[in-house]
């Protein structure tokens, strides 16, 4: 009669067990639907008490989160509840994120189990990206995609992927929540680690600069104002010298470039003037770069001369701008000859 008062402990594998069993639970729909959806959730909360109690530590601790995390890799549950995860509740999908996001950084020793797991299981980082077809979910997607870009072997995956260039669409998305995030989740990509990100831009140059030149010329303001941004940042990049080199020695970039110098709005304006002086500054502009310099020479430093006249007390700016017009009224025909 006991156990009518005393209910037994539910263990790790017990939750992972009725979370997955409910997500199958979940195509029923109707009332069963329902029901597993609450099954899940408490679950989900159940899981995710044990893991901020796990994060106390000691042995009893550990052996459950070790438990925990050996039943989500053998029950694919991680996958199972992304792929559900636009079909579960509200409160369900924070603690799926919280989740998600905890066991990905436990360590074990030197290493870090479940970003090994999810080397072995891609599939999981290309549903987090098309997580952003589904607008409920987009933001808790982004969010899981961004903590898996810290670790250098998830990034690379999504880098040498197809899926990569799924993000371009989502970024031109109408709707600016889904905008928003995937473009933080592309810079994400392409900023964290350095020394790949620079062999990724080089060994795939032509075909992502294809589509970057539309993120460039979008009608969206943000999206032209943050790919900007991005790009200035990415050419002063060391370990992205070789992407430099080819971006600032063609000439189709330049015009482009140019072009936005001139935008209506100040902020397209200085975030383009930052990619323009790397063209100007270059000491060995090719023949193409220097016939564009030359022949728009008097007009670009009367308009430099009056650029972005409200800046008058960023110094850095001024400095940078003073030294590109002196660049710029130095040039000469004779450098042609070189």
């Amino acid at each position: 009669m006991l156990h009518f008062f005393f209910k037994p402990k539910k263990t790790a594998e017990s939750l992972v067990r009725k979370t997955r069993d409910g997500l199958h639970k979940l195509d029923a729909g109707g009332p069963r639907a329902d029901s597993a959806n609450v099954t899940i959730s408490k679950n989900l909360l159940a899981i995710k008490t044990m893991i901020y109690g796990a994060a106390v530590g000691g042995a009893e601790n550990d052996f459950k989160m070790s438990q925990l995390t050996q039943s989500m890799y053998s029950t694919d549950l991680l996958l199972l509840l992304i792929k559900n995860l636009h079909r579960i509740q509200f409160e369900a999908k924070k603690d799926v994120v919280q989740v998600f996001n905890n066991v990905l950084i436990r360590e074990l020793g030197s290493r870090l189990p479940t970003v090994d797991y999810i080397c072995s299981k891609p599939d999981i980082l290309y549903t987090l990206l098309d997580g952003y077809q589904h607008r409920v979910v987009a933001f808790c997607c982004g969010t899981m995609l961004r903590e898996c870009a810290r670790y250098e072997p998830l990034a690379k995956i999504l880098l040498q992927s197809k899926e990569f260039y799924d993000l371009f669409d989502y970024i031109g998305d109408s709707s600016f929540d889904i905008s928003s995030d995937a473009f933080s989740t592309f810079c994400a990509l392409l900023t964290n680690h350095k020394p790949l990100c620079g062999k990724f831009l080089d060994d795939d140059y032509e075909l992502f600069f294809s589509r970057y030149e539309l993120l460039l010329k979008s009608p969206n303001y943000v999206t032209r104002r943050q790919s900007l941004k991005l790009l200035g940042e990415l050419l002063i990049t060391p370990h992205n010298y070789n992407m430099m080199q080819k971006y600032i020695t063609n000439p189709n970039n330049l015009q482009l470039i140019m072009m936005l110098l001139t935008d209506r709005a100040r902020y397209i304006q200085f975030e383009a003037f930052n990619v323009f002086k790397v063209f100007v500054a270059n000491p060995k502009k090719p023949k193409p770069i220097l016939k564009i310099l030359l022949r728009n020479q008097q007009r670009l430093v009367r308009y430099l001369t009056e650029f972005l006249p409200t800046m008058t007390e960023d110094e850095q700016f001024l400095d940078e701008k003073a030294y590109v017009i002196e660049i710029i009224q130095k040039l000469k025909p004779v450098m042609m000859e070189k």
